[in-house]
């Protein structure tokens, strides 16, 4: 029983340590059954050591995870199964390498057990999620010639690198090009990276001849991978490739959105940087959805910490898709808010109110708060610090109110962001992002009542 408690014991403390890393790396699907393995490589390009935390994920969602560390300039070369010792033989996986450092790259073969021709390797390339218009990852994406014959068979992997869930449809086409119908089967939800595999005979009822096939997300961005047989179940695979919008003709509009949270939280969510990830207990972070403090009614976003490094970055974001890839925009930011901290008042280290500066931005990449080599985590963009401006996020005041230095009475405040500048991404995707970085070495509350968002085009 020990033995066990301690397995979960470190099975959780991986997985709260991968939290605080981006996913830098994707395998959409490595095998370990009777008939096909896989074998992993992963280069490490930076100058000093990269800490890896890998959670590999089966269709059904049962996780299994390893730390792992390469050297400066070094590489990992591991079978499947000695990176994941508790690795039993079942359905494929999909593996997230999440790190601090970016400046990884990785492979993996597949191969049939049972085959005596060296193993009968396949090759696949790992899809690194976070960089800019990568041609394996979009929300259309097309495979070219799959197999439903005798002589060659495929099957399709499906891997949904959002942070939401989503549906993919999937329209395959003859050489004529002539459409069959969309087939329902596919068209299911999609989680997380938790991948899905469906052998294209069953997607079309049978054998058809060689096809070729064009998939499209609700949505979220994915990634999807085609592997064909032959006759001796020897594998080949290769990567969908990313459709970008032909936006040649389509003028950006602009466009406004306005987010109430007493409506719901509108696909925002909240994180915390500029903290040493190995002490957070005694930050007391605490998000999400509450009741507005009397005498307000409905409810607000409530992000809440005590900053005990002297330097505490929280925030809200959200992703706005639906505009022109490429594009630039104009983007303003109003947001609405109640604050504890009156105007004047005396405080640790800094005033509750005037010590605590707002900041609102708008980038083309999720801003995403990063774990260092030290053990201290910090935001992957520039959002300046204290109340210096920086080239991704803007100062736009403080959260001193009207309310008194008591700390128990809320005043109401809402601030600006007249103009700030960012290009849409090549899936027409841009991250808002307001946060509060604080100088109070104190507990600060906040209740984000509502955000709006202008974008004006800029010609």
């Amino acid at each position: 029983m020990k033995h066990l408690l301690f397995i979960c014991s470190l099975m959780l403390a991986c997985l709260a340590a991968a939290q605080d890393q981006p996913v830098q790396l994707v395998y959409p699907w490595v095998s370990h059954n009777a008939q096909f393995t896989s074998t992993l490589f992963i280069t490490n390009h930076a100058e000093r050591p990269a800490s890896l935390v890998m959670i590999a994920t089966r269709g059904d969602g049962t996780p299994f995870t390893a730390q792992h560390e390469i050297p400066a300039r070094g590489f990992l070369k591991r079978p499947i199964t000695e990176l994941f010792p508790s690795l039993d033989e079942g359905s494929g996986l999909a593996v997230q390498v999440r790190a601090e450092s970016d400046q990884i790259t990785g492979r993996w073969l597949t191969f049939n057990r049972q085959t005596g021709s060296s193993g009968s390797p396949a090759q696949g390339v790992a899809i690194k999620p976070l960089s800019r218009n990568h041609p394996a990852v979009g929300q259309m994406m097309t495979l070219d010639t799959v197999g439903s014959d005798a002589e060659f068979t495929s099957a399709l992997v499906f891997l949904n690198l959002g942070e939401q869930e989503t549906r993919v449809t999937l329209t395959f086409a003859d050489e004529n090009g002539d459409f069959l119908e969309t087939f329902a089967p596919i068209e299911v939800a999609l989680k997380p990276y938790i991948p899905v595999a469906q052998p294209v005979t069953e997607l079309i009822g049978g054998d058809l001849g060689d096809l070729s096939v064009h998939a499209v997300s609700e949505g979220q961005p994915f990634t999807t991978v085609h592997f064909m047989f032959n006759s001796a179940a020897e594998p080949a695979m290769a990567s969908g490739s990313t459709i970008y919008p032909d936006v040649r003709d389509v003028q950006p509009t602009p466009t406004s959105f306005t987010f109430s949270f007493d409506k719901g939280d509108h696909g925002f969510v909240h994180g915390f940087a500029d903290y040493p990830a190995d002490n957070t207990e005694v930050f007391e972070f605490k998000g999400g959805l509450e009741n507005l403090p009397t005498p307000y009614s409905g409810q607000g976003y409530l992000i809440s910490a005590r900053n005990a490094s002297d330097d505490l970055f929280m925030y809200l974001k959200r992703r706005i898709d639906g505009l022109v890839p490429g594009a630039r925009y104009d983007v303003a930011i109003e947001a609405d808010f109640l604050s504890n901290a009156g105007t004047g008042c005396a405080g640790i280290g800094g005033a509750p109110g005037e010590s605590v500066t707002v900041k609102f931005g708008a980038v083309n990449r999720e801003p995403v708060a990063l774990r260092g080599p030290d053990a201290f985590v910090t935001m992957g963009i520039d959002k300046g610090n204290q109340t210096q401006d920086g080239s991704e996020m803007k100062a736009v005041g403080d959260v001193a109110t009207d309310a008194d230095c008591s700390g128990s009475v809320f005043g109401e405040k809402s601030l600006t962001l007249a103009s700030h500048q960012v290009e849409a991404d090549a899936w027409g995707r841009i991250w808002v992002i307001v946060g509060t970085d604080s100088g109070f070495e104190g507990t600060t509350d906040l209740y984000y009542r509502a955000i709006e968002v202008s974008l004006n085009p800029l010609r």
